[in-house]
């Protein structure tokens, strides 16, 4: 992997509406320089990362995509104005509660094709250990950047020069895990994207899940494994979750695998989205039990552990349910 430039910006947030704040430009690609970069693209490992579909009008444009690709595929002088011009974006993205960046942008060489990587690094301090006189002296340095915080960002589009290529890429913010409100300034207001697999999607995409492992189910075990999970996300007060963290909580073993193995294209099995409560419920819907002495008792997943409790007693599983009768009817097969 060749790089072909790289540029630096200083981005603070905008000094005032509509007027973007930036200092920096192209960078000299010392033989470190470019180490550096290399590295900085494994650590990122965009290939695991959640995909990001920029957002296009009628004409298919998008004025970051347009830039991104100018910087990809221009000489050096549209190059520059490119990359300017994506540092006064982020500034402009930036509210003044956001604090300063240093903006990386560099663009690899693939064989026949181009690749470009966006990283963030905040701003952050250190402190310098000097020796010098009859003592140590300690220096603290403002203008620093962190390439270790959580609060670092990245992106990465790679494609050919043409109008199917650049339109989609992947994205990652080490500070939320998700699309809550900082990727909004890093995904929606600056890149002019939206993350491929939707909340809406992610929700349905894990009730399929659930049903087909009940359907699936070989032991009792499973399938209260199941059952667990389908009520505990439905009764849980937290909203946001990602497929890994529902394994970790619920399944165990083989099933466990197999869970994981149904995380939607697109959405790495770490990155959290919304439950959408409207889809959930539908999909879900109830949750049947058969007991020995005949009776069936169909819930809410969300009641389970409430007015409906499982109890483990002398190897079997004993349901118990209790509420007010509000209606009764006699129904025939």
């Amino acid at each position: 992997m060749h790089v072909d430039s790289t540029h630096a910006y200083a981005v603070t947030p905008r000094a005032r509406e509509g007027i973007a704040s930036s200092i920096g430009g192209r960078i000299r690609l010392s033989p470190a320089l470019r180490k550096l970069l290399v590295e900085a693209y494994d650590s990122s490992q965009f290939d695991t990362r959640a995909d990001a579909d920029f957002n296009l009008d009628e004409s298919r444009n998008n004025d970051v995509r347009n830039l991104i690709m100018g910087y990809a595929f221009s000489d050096n002088d549209v190059r520059d104005a490119c990359a300017e011009e994506l540092a006064g974006l982020l500034s402009l993205a930036k509210d003044k509660r956001s604090k300063p960046d240093l903006l990386m942008l560099a663009c690899f060489d693939l064989n026949g094709s181009k690749g470009v990587a966006l990283w963030t690094f905040p701003q952050d301090q250190a402190i310098r250990l000097g020796e010098g006189g009859d003592r140590p002296s300690l220096e603290i340095l403002e203008e620093v950047f962190s390439r270790t915080s959580s609060l670092r960002k990245a992106a990465w589009y790679k494609g050919r020069n043409s109008r199917t290529s650049f339109l989609r890429g992947k994205v990652l913010d080490f500070q939320s895990g998700r699309g809550d409100e900082p990727s909004k300034l890093w995904i929606d207001r600056f890149l002019l994207s939206r993350l491929s697999v939707t909340d809406t999607i992610a929700t349905r995409e894990l009730a399929k899940t659930l049903r087909e492992l009940s359907q699936n189910a070989k032991t009792e075990s499973e399938q209260k494994s199941v059952v667990m999970a389908s009520g505990g996300l439905s009764a849980s007060p937290r909203s946001d979750w990602s497929y890994k963290e529902i394994a970790d909580t619920y399944f165990e073993g083989e099933q466990k695998r197999k869970f994981l193995k149904k995380v939607p294209n697109g959405l790495p099995a770490d990155t959290r989205f919304e439950i959408d409560r409207s889809v959930w419920e539908k999909k879900v819907g109830r949750v049947s039990f058969s007991l020995d002495t005949g009776a069936v008792v169909l819930t809410p997943p969300s009641e389970i552990n409430d007015s409906v409790r499982l109890q483990e007693e002398q190897d079997v599983t004993r349901l118990y349910c209790e509420g007010n009768i509000v209606s009764q009817k006699v129904k025939g097969s």
